[in-house]
Formats: structure tokens, sequence, C-alpha cells
């Protein structure tokens, strides 16, 4: 589609091109008084087929969310959550940026565009690589080399669709990593088990130990832009082995053979943690939360609570209705595929890895 058919979302293509163009031509306070005018980015489904190139400018923080290409409803309601909702809290001088990874399928000999001359059009970058989840591995060592060569960042924040996300709070607690930092991190897995059969089985040629060496969870991770770099160019050279189906045990593994340790970000949790909640509350909902894999319930009972804490308004219009509904549906979907997996999965402590609410939206600059 080279030229969007005339509709509400050519409309709002027109209606938000000023704040694209500022932000494109670097104009960064222009951008800012626009955003606070109200020409702010309402990026929704419609938008899942945008022909708008665009380019991130320089942040500090990149949030790569990987996602699926039949999820533009898991998309959207990412979009109408915590995307929407961080941009509505400043970054105390921290900026950040998103986009959402799809697949295309394999491109054919000879016709495969180089990883940077692939476009992010609207917050979608299709890259030409297989989408199931037994191949999320190579799916995520496409996605780095996309972003360390296409964003000026410090930190690549790597998050799947199932995890909320304190964007402005991750950003300005990482704003002491550098872009040429020797940085990993985020929730740790601990000695967790090699499994040998089920879902996440690994050869003993790929890891011949009983357990996994330390090894930042899948749900959300963190990298330096230069260590993020070596584990691509790491894996491309074959000194560690791609497991396809364990993406980021892969990753762990890459960034060990450049020398960098994993560290532990407390912020960042999972549904497998003890809740401790109160009043009813979510775990998620606890001070301090920067970024929540798999909250019960979906991404809205993170949300709700975090805008009640800070001030903003609950929404409660029919399309957040809509939206809560469908990610509400998709997670339970996901959890009855996964639901034999708690017995099966990556060791004692129970890792789940199923995907749930997903969507999307676009540039934030403060």
């Amino acid at each position: 589609r080279s030229t969007p058919k005339p509709s509400s979302a050519a409309s709002d293509v027109y209606k938000r091109q000023p704040l694209m163009d500022a932000i494109r031509e670097g104009h960064t306070a222009v951008a800012n008084l626009l955003v606070r005018h109200g020409a702010k980015l309402k990026w929704d489904a419609a938008d899942d087929v945008s022909t708008v190139e665009y380019r991130p400018p320089k942040v500090s923080m990149f949030v790569a969310v990987l996602s699926a290409r039949g999820h533009t409803t898991h998309r959207d309601a990412l979009r109408h959550t915590w995307l929407g909702t961080s941009a509505q809290r400043p970054a105390a001088g921290s900026t950040w940026d998103y986009g959402f990874f799809v697949r295309a399928g394999q491109c054919a000999p000879g016709h495969c565009l180089k990883m940077s001359q692939q476009p992010m059009r609207g917050d979608v970058v299709t890259l030409q690589v297989d989408d199931t989840y037994d191949r999320l591995g190579p799916k995520v060592l496409r996605m780095l080399q996309w972003v360390t060569e296409t964003v000026d960042c410090n930190v690549v924040l790597k998050v799947d669709e199932d995890t909320w996300v304190d964007a402005p709070a991750t950003a300005q607690a990482l704003k002491h990593v550098t872009a040429a930092s020797a940085f990993y991190g985020g929730r740790l897995a601990h000695e967790y088990p090699v499994w040998r059969e089920g879902k996440w089985k690994v050869s003993r040629k790929d890891v011949p130990s009983v357990n996994h060496s330390d090894y930042a969870l899948g749900g959300a991770y963190a990298l330096s832009r230069s260590t993020a770099q070596q584990a691509v160019m790491t894996l491309y050279a074959g000194r560690t082995p791609m497991i396809a189906n364990v993406e980021d045990v892969t990753i762990s593994l890459a960034v060990r053979a450049a020398g960098v340790a994993p560290a532990a970000i407390d912020g960042f949790r999972g549904s497998d943690q003890p809740r401790t909640s109160t009043r009813g509350h979510h775990s998620c909902c606890a001070e301090g939360v920067l970024a929540y894999h798999k909250p019960a319930g979906g991404m809205h009972i993170c949300d709700d609570c975090y805008r009640r804490r800070h001030g903003l308004p609950v929404q409660r219009s029919a399309r957040a209705r809509e939206v809560r509904e469908a990610a509400a549906k998709a997670g339970e979907a996901k959890a009855t595929e996964d639901g034999g997996l708690a017995q099966g999965g990556r060791g004692a402590r129970g890792r789940g890895r199923g995907r749930r609410g997903r969507g999307r939206r676009r540039c934030l600059l403060y």
C-alpha cells in the first residue's frame, strides 16, 4: 500500500504530521510544545498498516517489544495501557522510544534487505525472520541487530508483549548506563535446571551443565548498546550457540562470552514471585516496580493502580473497555495453551513463558 486509503486512520496521520515532522527533523522543543498542546500521537490498531516511515531519534532508552504479525489486538492493548500511560509521565531528563517487532517470513536469496534498511512503519518493524515461538532466538538476534544499527540509544530494553513497563521510571533507573558501558541486567534466574525435553529443551552440546548460569529472564532485560552489539557479533560469529527456543539463555551466553556478567535489577519482577498485595491490589502495583512480566488479570490491572498513584485519570471509555476485554481474552487463550507447562516448565520455580496482552504508540520526548 503506497498510499493510505481515505479513512479515519489516514486523517489521524494527517493530524499528527506536524509532530512527526518535528521529531524527524530533530526539533525537540517544537515536539514538546506540540505534545503539551494536544498534538499527541494517538496510535491504534489501524496504524498496524501505516505507510508512514519513522526513524527513532536519539534517546536514552529504546524499548524493543517482541510481537507477532497477527497480534494487532495485543499491540493495541499495550498502546492503550502502559505505552500511553508512560507517555503522560516525564522521565526527569531521560528520553525513551519504542517499537514492535514482527516477522515477514524468510526473504528469497539475493532479495534480502540489509537490517538497517528495513524501515519502521508507524511503530512496527517487520523483520525477515520466522515468527514462531521455537524460533525466538534468531528473531531476538535480528531485533537487537536492527536496534543497534538504526537507533542512537544508550540502553536497549527487550520486553515481551505480556510485560507491563513503567517506561519513564525504567529510563531514569538506567540513566547511569552509557552506550559504551558493559551492562546486561534484569530479573535473574539463579541456578535454573537445564531441561533436556519439552518446550525449553537444550542439548548437552549447547549447555553441558546441569544448571544454567545466572541469566536475565526473557520477560524484560536491558543491555547497553555496546553490549547488545557484542552479543550480536558473537552469535553471528558462532562463538556461542544459537538456542532458538530459549532466547534469553542464548543472549546471556553471548553476553558472558563478551565478558559481561548479568546484574539484578530490583524493579524487574514477575507473576511467579510471591504476591504481597494488599487490599486486593496486584503486586505489580507495589512501589518501585519497573517492569512486571505476566500480570494476572491483564495489563490494565497494573495500569489502573499506576494511574491512581500518580493522579492520572483511570481509563473508563468504551474503547478502553474493548481493549481490556480483548487483552483479557488473549491472556486467557494463552493461559489455556500453556496450561500444562507448570509441571514441565523451566525449573521448580515455575517459570511461565506465556504471551498475554500486547499493543502500541509512538515516540516520546521529554
